[in-house]
């Protein structure tokens, strides 16, 4: 009889999303739906009649959470009833002295993973999960250097940590290890956390699944989001990707080099919002290209003529005025000067376009923007 495992983490219950540039009503609405995200999860895994229910950490944002929080998270794993629920606490929610972890009287079915090193929990039929606690916000130590399991059976690794041989741009890395030390340390399964990112390894028979994060959490997290449920049978391991996310995370650039008035500069946004609209996307749109210098762009009027066609939409002005060089070196002023000037060094095309775009900019007193 095989064993049934509904696999999470990377949850993030709390996050305060000021990176994505979330005004704080429209971050306190995308948190609650990363609650409703637990829900679902609870839901499906009654539904799936799983025989476990394995966290694989930074459930929560260590710095950020409430009472009201862990009272949320009690009655969530409480409507499970009987079904197991192991937390391991990783790198955002460690097991620190008055970590949330530690201040929740969870229900009989909720083990928290306290071992600072790895430790079995014996299940059943010859199964074993082994499993640490993250003790440190901060937690740099390879969990599986020169481990090595002796005892017979099937066992599966439970753990927050960085597979080295796949780190993602800009990723820290916490409880580094090599997918070689899974196999080598005697384990048939990673079950693991830290990557947003579903990644399932190999596809047939894997050792190494990370389900990624239940939500997008910011603007690089594009592909689809959700658990992992994963049967073990024998030597058989068997693994489904469940995408249960709701929103997602778009980033674009918009050239309005074309738009020679204000009217059809809207017109223009408009056209791409009905497109690209979704009342649960997060969406950063970036205004590029060279415009008439006396068209002036309101991003405050445009974003909120188009907020109500998206879960939150921001606006960032990387246009730039296109000036008639020509007309302007003719001028008998300060600017004519500086333009003259500036056409007569004789240097590189585009060094010259970026100073006269940028020395033109500051004479007429505007915000001085790069060209993109």
């Amino acid at each position: 009889m095989g064993f049934k495992i509904l696999h999470f983490s990377d949850l993030h219950l709390g996050a305060s999303f000021a990176g994505v540039g979330m005004p704080r009503d429209v971050a306190s609405r995308y948190r609650e739906g990363l609650r409703e995200a637990l829900r679902r999860i609870v839901d499906l895994a009654i539904s799936e009649k799983v025989d476990l229910v394995t966290s694989g950490g930074d459930l929560y944002e260590g710095e950020r959470f409430t009472p009201q929080l862990g009272e949320f998270l009690k009655g969530e794993f409480e409507r499970l009833g009987e079904i197991p629920v192991f937390l391991v606490p990783g790198n955002h929610d460690p097991l620190v002295k008055d970590s949330l972890y530690n201040l929740v009287e969870w229900p009989p079915n909720v083990q928290l993973i306290r071992s600072s090193r790895l430790a079995p929990i014996p299940l059943r039929d010859g199964l074993t999960i082994w499993s640490f606690a993250h003790r440190f916000f901060s937690q740099k130590e390879p969990p599986l250097r020169e481990f090595k399991i002796s005892a017979e059976g099937i066992h599966l690794l439970l753990m927050h940590g960085s597979d080295t041989s796949s780190l993602p741009p800009g990723k820290e890395v916490h409880s580094p290890f090599r997918p070689e030390e899974i196999v080598e340390g005697g384990f048939a399964l990673a079950l693991l956390g830290h990557y947003h990112r579903v990644h399932i390894y190999p596809p047939q028979n894997p050792y190494l699944v990370y389900p990624g994060s239940p939500e997008p959490l910011g603007f690089d997290e594009r592909k689809a989001h959700g658990i992992v449920i994963v049967e073990v049978s024998g030597e058989r391991r068997r693994c489904e990707f469940f995408s249960i996310g709701r929103f997602s995370f778009l980033q674009e650039r918009l050239d309005l080099s074309e738009e020679r008035s204000y009217l059809q500069l809207q017109k223009r946004l408009k056209r791409w919002a009905e497109e690209k609209g979704g009342r649960r996307r997060v969406v950063r749109l970036s205004l590029e290209g060279q415009l008439n210098p006396d068209l002036d762009i309101d991003l405050t009027s445009l974003e909120e003529s188009l907020q109500n066609r998206f879960f939150f939409f921001k606006l960032i002005n990387h246009t730039y005025p296109a000036y008639d060089l020509t007309s302007l070196s003719q001028e008998q002023t300060v600017r004519g000067a500086f333009v003259r000037r500036l056409l007569q060094e004789g240097k590189g095309e585009e060094e010259i376009a970026e100073a006269l775009i940028y020395g033109l900019q500051a004479f007429e007193g505007r915000e001085i923007r790069q060209r993109r």
